[in-house]
């Protein structure tokens, strides 16, 4: 499974460690020592949970004689919510917002 770290993290250890080496080069320790001092830091940087963003949609339907009530179902799982459009959808998880709503929360 892959690992995914903090990179803000990374970047604030990384300067850290390295500010008082001055001179410091990594072809002085030799290459082979310097990619083992990275890998070592790297693994020593703790780990976010991250998982895939599925997104999804409000699809729109009728029960034939009532056109009052707002029906729609999830595209991903076809939950279906009455008089109701939440931006998550309350089974499966996916993100209902558009690109638009998306764009402000930036």
């Amino acid at each position: 499974m892959a690992r995914y770290i903090d990179a803000d993290a990374w970047n604030e250890f990384y300067i850290e460690r390295t500010k008082d080496l001055e001179s410091y080069n990594h072809y002085d320790m030799g290459y082979g020592d310097a990619m083992d001092n990275v890998d070592d830091w790297m693994d020593a940087q703790p780990t976010i949970e991250a998982r895939p963003v599925v997104r999804g949609e409000w699809i729109k339907y009728k029960l034939g004689w009532d056109d009052y009530v707002l029906r729609v179902k999830c595209s991903v799982c076809d939950h279906r919510e009455y008089n109701n459009k939440p931006h998550f959808c309350p089974n499966c998880g996916a993100d209902m917002r558009t690109e638009k709503e998306n764009e402000r929360l930036l």
